[in-house]
């Protein structure tokens, strides 16, 4: 289910329960300055823990994609996750170098219209494969910005519509620069 609407659905009903139960009987309820403030922290709360559980989610798969490209003798993985912002791709890429010992590019769409990167690379394979270059080159197929160090860099970009040749891109790069396939 797509987080926000989880999330949506989830504070609606905690919400409307708490607006019944503490309306007096037989009046209509306008909603309380009080009852607005906590609804709002409350959806901030769920919203952080929904998207902390994606997230964890998606890094397990990209680790476990990473450990079979390890075991395949590649030097790298290009994963694509959905809905995973750039903060969470950086703990995504941290996990996948830490375990696998890959180089990582790591793509997200995220809220249907904006494309977040993330590359990062073992400090032994910095000066084959810089992170910040591979996602310059990268960035260029989605209309992109992003800059970084040799070890790791992220960016995002605009053009949902290049994200495949974004992924073939970053997959040539790194064939060329670190062998494997």
């Amino acid at each position: 289910m797509h987080v926000k609407v989880a999330l949506r659905d989830s504070i609606a009903a905690a919400g409307a329960e708490r607006a019944v139960s503490s309306a007096p009987r037989g009046a209509l309820c306008e909603p309380s300055p009080e009852l607005s403030l906590q609804a709002d922290r409350e959806w901030l709360k769920r919203a952080k823990q929904l998207s902390a559980g994606e997230a964890d989610r998606a890094a397990a798969a990209a680790v476990a994609e990473a450990r079979a490209a390890a075991d395949a003798g590649d030097k790298f993985v290009v994963v694509q996750v959905d809905d995973v912002d750039g903060k969470a791709l950086q703990t995504l890429a941290q996990k996948v170098v830490k375990e696998s010992g890959l180089a990582v590019f790591a793509l997200s769409v995220v809220d249907g219209d904006k494309i977040a990167c993330l590359a990062s690379v073992p400090k032994g394979d910095a000066d084959a494969l810089p992170a910040n270059s591979w996602l310059q080159t990268v960035l260029a197929e989605v209309n992109g910005r992003g800059g970084g160090r040799p070890a790791q860099a992220q960016g995002s970009g605009t053009d949902v519509a290049g994200l495949p040749k974004a992924l073939e891109v970053a997959r040539a790069m790194a064939t060329e620069a670190l062998g494997g396939r």
